[in-house]
């Protein structure tokens, strides 16, 4: 069993090391680089969605604090304007029921925001993971597809 383990962990070692070589090489120019200009057009707009997406869940969730904090704010005004009535004063009953309705209405606000951006944002931003994963793993099958043209280039060139 250690056998395997210490088996696949040389195999890993040994791709990451020949990665590492044919990146080196292409950067030093002794190496051809395979170039898919739409593909990394594409990887560009995904990174783009990607970080647009996290930065209009942050603004959202501030947005929705601040909603909370207005609906905090209103029932404290009307908190303080049950206090300032006094029983026997005309519209006492009115304020109530008026500030019961505000409340009412910023809780309902508050829970429509959560249920149509919260959640969808949310759905949304789990699926950049996972390509993220399937980009790498191209970007690594590229490196190797070039490591192999460049070894056999240097085969083919030998007598």
């Amino acid at each position: 069993m250690a056998e395997i383990k210490t088996g696949i962990f040389a195999k890993n070692v040994q791709k990451r090391l020949s990665r590492a070589q044919e990146k080196v090489l292409q950067k030093l120019g002794k190496a051809d680089e395979t170039k898919d200009e739409q593909f990394e057009q594409c990887v560009q707009n995904f990174k783009r969605q990607e970080f647009e997406g996290s930065r209009l869940q942050r603004e959202m969730k501030a947005y929705i604090a601040a909603v909370k904090g207005m609906q905090q704010a209103s029932r404290n005004l009307t908190e303080s304007l049950h206090e300032v009535y006094e029983s026997d004063w005309h519209g006492k009953d009115d304020v109530m029921v008026i500030g019961k309705n505000c409340d009412a209405l910023w809780e309902d606000f508050h829970q429509k925001l959560v249920d149509s951006t919260i959640d969808t944002l949310e759905t949304y931003l789990t699926q950049f993971p996972d390509l993220k994963i399937r980009v790498a793993k191209r970007s690594r099958k590229l490196i190797d597809y070039d490591s192999a043209r460049h070894h056999l280039e240097t085969l083919q060139a030998q007598p």
